[in-house]
């Protein structure tokens, strides 16, 4: 080949690769849009809202929060008369009341405030209704609209202030809020005026038992243990020391209540007592219960009848 035809050569032999370069340029600029690492780049998030592939899954952060659920709500039941069985109760454990009778509010005087917490402005007497039985309460409260939400049907929280303090001796207690309404809306077991009012209760059917006005003429039948036909009980009533030793109860004597019992030609009274270590048996004594007693006195007991403690478990 001489001189001339070299130049030439060169000329074809570039033209040759030019497209060859180009197409390989073209490849290696395709292969930039992918990660190094193999991942999927997320794709932008359309202007719509619409989720992407890449945020499927995610918690939410704007997500509404489930409103939360008051655990007095799905307690349960809570009979006030426990209370007063308690050596040494808890005052600032919050507990529910499920509300079967209420008393209008009053304003609270002067000459009463000492009996409330400081800064009541109102007072409210209500029934507590539980399976076991009913109890009294007194509510305290600091604003005086709050009452307006207690009603029949209706569960609400309290705290305990005093055991004996209130208008009636029932417990004084500071109103919290109300919770809701109660398991068992209508009340209807324990709707009754007043706790001393023997046909507020409706005893269910029970046989008869023993007449204990006989005790007074046959003095014999003290002397071994008899059965009451529960038609009627009073409150249950706690005994301080004073309290015991004026009334003339046994040592150790905690609380009374008072139960009217069933026999075959009417009904007869009964004083029945407890010690601190028996007085959560008192929670068992209800209308259309079936006791059995130990005899203490033929008429030492409340009002002169006869004063009985419950017989011993088997």
């Amino acid at each position: 080949m001489n001189r001339r035809s070299q130049p030439t050569a060169r000329r074809v032999l570039v033209s040759a690769l030019v497209p060859v370069l180009v197409f390989a340029v073209a490849l290696a600029m395709a292969g930039c849009g992918d990660d190094a690492s193999g991942a999927e780049t997320p794709a932008a998030t359309p202007a719509t809202g619409t989720t992407t592939a890449a945020t499927e899954g995610a918690p939410e952060s704007d997500q509404e929060t489930a409103p939360q659920v008051d655990p007095l709500l799905t307690a349960p039941p809570f009979d006030v008369r426990r209370i007063r069985t308690e050596p040494d109760p808890d005052d600032t454990e919050e507990r529910p009341c499920d509300v079967a009778f209420a008393e209008d509010a009053r304003d609270v005087t002067d000459p009463e405030a000492s009996f409330y917490p400081a800064g009541t402005v109102s007072h409210r007497i209500v029934r507590c209704a539980a399976p076991s039985g009913g109890g009294w309460l007194e509510l305290a409260f600091a604003d005086a609209a709050a009452s307006e939400g207690v009603s029949v049907g209706t569960r609400l929280a309290f705290r305990l202030t005093s055991v004996t303090r209130g208008r009636q001796g029932y417990p004084v207690v500071s109103f919290l809020r109300v919770v809701g309404d109660a398991p068992d809306a209508s009340g209807s077991e324990e709707a009754q005026n007043s706790p001393e009012n023997p046909e507020g209760q409706q005893a269910p059917q029970v046989a008869p038992g023993f007449d204990f006005g006989r005790l007074r003429n046959e003095a014999a039948l003290a002397r071994r243990p008899q059965r009451c036909a529960v038609d009627f009980v009073s409150e249950l009533v706690l005994l301080d020391e004073t309290a015991r030793r004026r009334a003339g109860y046994p040592a150790g004597t905690q609380n009374r209540l008072s139960a009217k019992c069933l026999h075959s030609d009417g009904d007869s009274w009964i004083d029945l007592i407890f010690s601190s270590d028996d007085a959560a048996r008192a929670l068992t004594v209800a209308p259309g219960a079936e006791i059995t007693v130990e005899i203490e006195s033929v008429d030492r007991g409340f009002a002169g009848r006869p004063m009985v403690r419950l017989a011993e478990e088997p």
